[in-house]
């Protein structure tokens, strides 16, 4: 019997500290790079921070584009995508929501002009998804969010945090997406 190996990433969950943003990206908004236990190279810097407006993203490096995956109450005894996960697909100039449900547990998808990506400098990219955008996103309510991403380069494999799309299907698993606790 063959049996594909257990990367750490498809073992163990991750809790990863997101803080709160108030004007400017800072160190501590820096995820931290997973890549090497996917056996990937890193090719882009992701920071992340919330506020009660919303999440904002930060890419620091070339791409093509983006996954983004959230869940707004970070459940992880479902196995497949509730009204609170959100599925956003961003390129350097738009983005839009393209959450694929299995059930009726759905939201409406948000429209794709609350969604801002701002190029900054060389190289460096401003998301913001705002709270109206995230079913369910209350963090006076709910301190954690299930996350994930993965990010496309032209001749690169994907850069990928939590979950190997070689082994899942991160669409399709959110309990499998790390968490996020939110810090103020």
């Amino acid at each position: 019997m063959e049996v594909a190996p257990l990367t750490p990433v498809s073992f163990f969950a991750f809790q990863i500290d997101c803080f709160h943003l108030k004007e400017r990206f800072t160190d501590k908004h820096k995820l931290p790079d997973l890549s090497s236990f996917q056996g990937e190279i890193p090719f882009v810097d992701l920071f992340l921070g919330w506020n009660l407006k919303g999440i904002s993203v930060l890419l620091a490096g070339s791409f093509d584009a983006l996954d983004l995956f959230l869940d707004t109450r970070d459940r992880k005894t479902t196995t497949f995508p509730t009204r609170f996960c959100h599925h956003f697909y961003f390129l350097p100039d738009k983005g839009e929501e393209v959450t694929r449900f299995r059930t009726d547990d759905a939201h409406e998808l948000c429209n794709p002009s609350l969604l801002r990506i701002q190029k900054k400098t060389s190289g460096r990219y401003e998301i913001f998804i705002p709270s109206e955008a995230l079913h369910g996103f209350d963090p006076d309510e709910f301190d954690r969010l299930g996350f994930n991403y993965r990010i496309h380069s032209e001749g690169k494999p994907t850069q990928q945090f939590s979950l190997d799309d070689h082994d899942f299907v991160p669409e399709k698993h959110p309990s499998l997406w790390a968490s996020l606790k939110l810090k103020s």
